[in-house]
């Protein structure tokens, strides 16, 4: 499984939207027309998927938990490279970008 896919394209957290990471990369952007990744049903459920993770029911994701949350997914994307039969989350390309977001941004507090 090639992870680095996932690096060229960029989600938005509040309407579940897909786009490249850079404006420049026209595989990226044909990639998403042609698979209709941006299509309305997708964006919707890639959008809840991402606040279902960030946001569980309990209340939004602190530093540590964004991290063990983040290094779970990971781990299966290894597991999946060393020959093992791991299922991965849905959207789970948009959630670890949604989780390094929220991390880098200090899980969703302004920064001054």
């Amino acid at each position: 499984m090639d992870t680095s896919c996932g690096s060229r394209f960029t989600f938005a957290y509040h309407s579940g939207k897909i786009k490249p990471a850079n404006d420049n990369d026209v595989s990226a952007k044909e990639t998403i027309e042609k698979l209709g990744l941006n299509h309305r049903d997708l964006q919707d459920l890639r959008r809840d998927a991402i606040r279902g993770a960030i946001e569980p029911k309990r209340g939004k994701l602190n530093k540590r938990e964004s991290q063990k949350v983040l290094s779970r997914i990971r781990e299966r994307y290894e597991q999946l490279d060393n020959g093992g039969n791991e299922e991965l989350w849905p959207f789970c390309f948009a959630i670890e970008k949604a989780l390094e977001n929220h991390i880098d941004t200090d899980c969703g507090k302004r920064r001054p």
